[in-house]
């Protein structure tokens, strides 16, 4: 029976983890933050990912946010529609969130960050303590002729019937955990050369007619509360501007 309503729960909860991965959309493993209005943008879809973008006389910029515990990733896209070379300095991406100080950090700083998890070994969890029962199988031979002779075997182990669905958690446990820890290692990896090669503190050669450049700048805010924002891209004097929610 124990192991029976163990396997129920475990079953709602799968249920509920895959609904909640169903909704939330993410980059590199991280929560992707969603525009306060659709309507007031284009898309492109890559990498199962919806980009809103504008476009002006001078370019077409793209931009999305996505946000680990402390900082907020900011991955933007020019596309340089003018007739001469322009050039995007950590300036150009201007992050406000009305009522709250913000600032931005060194892209190359979390990429180097990222590259560090993505290098740490998984340790699996110690399986539980389990108590141990000493189960005793005897036979009884000579009833009704005036003596009894008892003869059997005696073990001891775990209790199989109490700790069953215990021991099978943990190992699924340890399954799952080490399955998550390989996938996020991977994101990790793939975040660190992401960010290694397209961090705005790098440096950054011109944007030439026709050509497109993605830059990531990372933010960080003195308080870490959740509230409405903004994203400016400027380029070549124009401003993109960009309004989140969180």
């Amino acid at each position: 029976m124990r192991l029976m309503a163990f396997l129920v729960i475990f079953a709602a909860l799968l249920a509920g983890t895959s609904q909640e991965e169903a909704v939330a959309s993410t980059r590199f493993g991280r929560r992707l933050l969603e525009v306060k209005d659709r309507n007031a943008y284009r898309f492109v879809r890559l990498d199962d990912v919806d980009f809103p973008f504008l476009e002006g006389d001078s370019a077409i910029v793209s931009c999305v946010i996505y946000r680990g515990s402390v900082r907020y990733y900011v991955e933007v896209s020019v596309t340089n529609k003018s007739q001469h070379p322009v050039q995007l300095l950590g300036e150009a991406i201007r992050f406000n969130k009305p009522g709250y100080s913000s600032f931005r950090t060194n892209a190359l700083d979390a990429a180097r960050e990222a590259a560090n998890a993505a290098g740490v070994p998984f340790q699996p969890a110690p399986p539980p303590t389990v108590a141990s029962m000493t189960t005793i199988d005897v036979t009884e031979t000579g009833a009704g002729t005036g003596y009894a002779h008892v003869s059997g075997t005696a073990r001891t182990g775990p209790d199989v019937a109490e700790q069953g669905a215990a021991n099978l958690g943990n190992a699924l446990g340890n399954l799952f955990a080490a399955r998550s820890f390989a996938k996020a290692q991977s994101e990790d990896a793939r975040f660190a050369h992401f960010l290694a090669t397209f961090a705005i503190d790098a440096e950054r050669g011109e944007i030439v007619p026709g050509a497109t450049q993605v830059l990531v700048a990372t933010f960080e805010q003195v308080k870490n509360k959740r509230a409405p924002f903004d994203v400016t891209v400027v380029v070549d004097g124009s401003e993109f501007p960009f309004h989140f929610q969180e």
